[in-house]
């Protein structure tokens, strides 16, 4: 089964939130347009499944903690657990991708068994964070398991299994960056600071605050943000609130009033305004336009 998404829902810890398929069959096929995201955009976000992505039309920026990556229609990418990352669309037609999330048991089998000692775990700890995928052999068993996961035909775990085995051996194979561990900090200094914001987006927020929590000076924090998000941490918490607010905003209703104050907002007339400035719509045309 193909399955659209419009939000990513992430846990107390910042993680994403979601099972990838079943506890059966842990592997999920996406089938989206990053436009149709509440946000706009997938914000930085990290899940202990590896993720295979492919843009199929539009143009969009993959970040990740040491660089950003353009990916254009027919280009696609490989992203090992935990790492952190996000996308943003640059172009006004759609930014459609088809992406497969998967947990490693499901290549790996028993824990302690070859596949896993000799495979997927060397691969997992020393492994890249990010490959880029133009192989036309990678693309080609990525169509295969996704197009299986489509039909669902009699058997098709084993064809999803066998072609995603495949994929990760090429890779494998090829593997020669490991993560360094000065961007493996930078890494988890960045997702401590994000959890905090998401733990505390409803309360008074400075940067000093936000820094002190990565450990770091209110310099190194600005630089790390705008390195990484391209933006100042202070504009992160804005576009974190505003996208809260439109979530509430499809889900509670309540008064547009209660909901800005619920996100962090000190008026609702300063919501509204900055609402407006990065949702091209008021809270109450957005509400109008997608409430069901």
């Amino acid at each position: 089964m193909i399955t659209s998404v419009n939000n990513i829902s992430k846990s107390r810890d910042g993680r994403q939130l979601f099972q990838a398929g079943t506890s059966l069959f842990p592997c999920s096929a996406y089938h989206c347009d990053i436009h149709d995201f509440i946000s706009g955009d997938i914000a930085p976000h990290w899940h202990p499944e590896m993720e295979i992505f492919y843009l199929e039309e539009g143009c969009v920026t993959l970040s990740l903690i040491d660089q950003e990556v353009r990916l254009q229609a027919g280009d696609g990418y490989f992203v090992n657990v935990n790492v952190l990352h996000g996308i943003i669309c640059e172009s006004e037609s759609p930014c459609r991708y088809r992406s497969m999330v998967f947990d490693p048991s499901l290549l790996s089998g028993a824990p302690g068994s070859a596949f896993d000692l000799l495979y997927l775990h060397p691969f997992i700890e020393q492994g890249a964070g990010f490959y880029p995928l133009s192989d036309a052999v990678i693309s080609s068993y990525f169509d295969e398991a996704f197009h299986a996961c489509e039909k669902e035909i009699y058997g098709y775990e084993f064809i999803v299994r066998e072609a995603l085995s495949h994929i990760l051996l090429i890779l494998k194979n090829n593997q020669t960056v490991t993560l360094k561990k000065t961007l493996y900090q930078q890494e988890q200094r960045m997702k401590q600071m994000l959890f905090w914001i998401d733990e505390h987006y409803q309360e008074s927020i400075s940067v000093k605050e936000i820094a002190a929590i990565g450990g770091i000076s209110i310099r190194e924090c600005q630089r790390s943000f705008a390195s990484f998000l391209h933006i100042s941490p202070m504009r992160y918490v804005l576009k974190y609130r505003i996208a809260k607010a439109a979530e509430l905003l499809l889900t509670q209703d309540v008064t547009i009033t209660e909901i800005a104050y619920q996100c962090g907002f000190e008026s609702s007339s300063y919501f509204t305004k900055e609402f407006k400035m990065i949702m091209q719509m008021t809270p109450r045309q957005f509400r109008q336009k997608y409430f069901i």
